[in-house]
């Protein structure tokens, strides 16, 4: 099978995509082909050798944490699973982002999600209701979300609404909007903070989730008054320090239901900031550990089509085609190009046609603009503008 590898610790140029053996259900699990997976930040993490003294790896390692696909087998003692069935849910520590998966915990994809949020939707809301159930009872009751944009923050929202909670959440002045249309009372975060949540809820703050990678657990203690009523999905030292609770997300499939259960009645919608295909793995870490937002990477695609038709003013032809042939070398190397050549040079035209692995890929790359541009260079030898027509297609 195709997967994403690292051979070595390091940055995201360690990760390659190569054939790799198969891994198979056992009991208590269901194998998945898988059709995408998500990054999060436990990924590269683990791929940078950070953490490898707490979370040693086997190398090669596959990376990825959670995966949505169809089942294919089933382990033994497996009751609640079936071969051809759409799944999401959780791996092993690292050794999702591969065409098949083995996962030990997972539920029905609500028919409302994408696959790509299916794909957003294994840790973070495993993470999410483990956050939720650490809470309690929240009816009627105000919560803090710090970081509440961020795939996990979107997901503890989403569930702690669903469970009848008034919502704050902290984010930055751009992402308000996103949060409004969650049901989230924004405000932004920083200095201030408690001054700023009590004059929203002026009645108090009953608990406080620590979902951003920020210096501000102290601080949703202080507003909180009673630290077991503050949870951290981030910082370890400084939940003990403070007597605060850290929660992590689970292997357990009646997690990964619960957030399901709030997908199927609209009021969680994972977030997913870019989708990119495999072979732009090393891209997609790059990206979430930038803090571009949610990655997803997907396993299968469709491929795209694009037609150039050039046509040389009289006399040029000749020109156009050279320096048409100068730039098939070029683009043939981009990542995720198949196919890139002249079709046809017949009846006063030259025809240029380009097969892209994704659609990802070809505006990753801008080739659409780069055809253009071809084009504009070339205007004083043709009778016009490149005629330029794209086909997404499944393969």
């Amino acid at each position: 099978m195709r997967a994403a590898r690292f051979h070595n610790y390091g940055d995201p140029d360690v990760l390659v995509v190569e054939e790799t053996a198969e891994p198979h259900a056992v009991a208590g699990s269901v194998r998945v082909k898988v059709q995408a997976v998500s990054v999060n930040p436990v990924d590269y993490l683990l791929r940078s050798g950070a953490v490898r003294d707490v979370l040693p790896l086997s190398l090669p390692a596959i990376p990825g944490r959670d995966a949505v696909g169809i089942i294919d087998e089933v382990g033994e003692g497996v009751s609640e699973a079936s071969i051809g069935e759409l799944v999401f849910g959780l791996g092993g520590v690292s050794d999702t982002t591969a065409e098949f998966a083995v996962l030990t915990a997972w539920s029905p994809v609500p028919s409302n999600w994408s696959i790509e949020q299916a794909a957003a939707a294994g840790l973070a809301g495993a993470t999410a209701a483990n956050v939720i159930a650490a809470l309690g009872d929240l009816e009627d009751k105000t919560l803090l979300i710090e970081g509440a944009s961020g795939a996990v923050g979107t997901a503890v929202a989403s569930l702690a609404r669903a469970a009848g909670a008034r919502v704050i959440g902290t984010g930055r002045q751009e992402s308000h909007d996103y949060l409004s249309n969650l049901g989230v009372v924004p405000t932004t975060y920083g200095a201030g903070l408690a001054e700023r949540v009590a004059a929203i809820a002026p009645e108090g703050i009953y608990a406080a989730v620590h979902s951003a990678p920020s210096a501000s657990l102290p601080d949703l203690v202080t507003i909180v008054g009673e630290p077991s009523r503050v949870v951290t999905v981030i910082d370890a030292e400084g939940a003990a320090r403070l007597r605060a609770r850290k929660v992590d997300a689970a292997n357990d499939s009646a997690l990964l239901h619960r957030a399901a259960d709030a997908g199927r009645r609209g009021l969680y919608t994972p977030r997913v900031d870019h989708v990119l295909p495999l072979s732009s793995i090393q891209r997609a870490h790059e990206l979430a550990k930038s803090g571009a937002g949610k990655i997803v990477v997907t396993l299968t695609t469709h491929p795209v089509d694009v037609t150039a038709v050039f046509v040389p003013l009289e006399g040029e032809f000749s020109n156009v085609s050279r320096a048409l042939k100068d730039s098939i070398d070029q683009v043939r190397e981009e990542p995720g190009c198949i196919r890139y050549e002249i079709t046809d040079e017949s009846e006063g035209r030259i025809v240029l046609t380009e097969r892209w692995e994704s659609a990802e890929l070809l505006e990753l790359h801008g080739h659409g603009t780069a055809v253009q541009q071809l084009g504009e260079s070339l205007s004083g030898r043709l009778a016009g503008p490149p005629q330029i027509v794209r086909s997404d297609r499944a393969s």
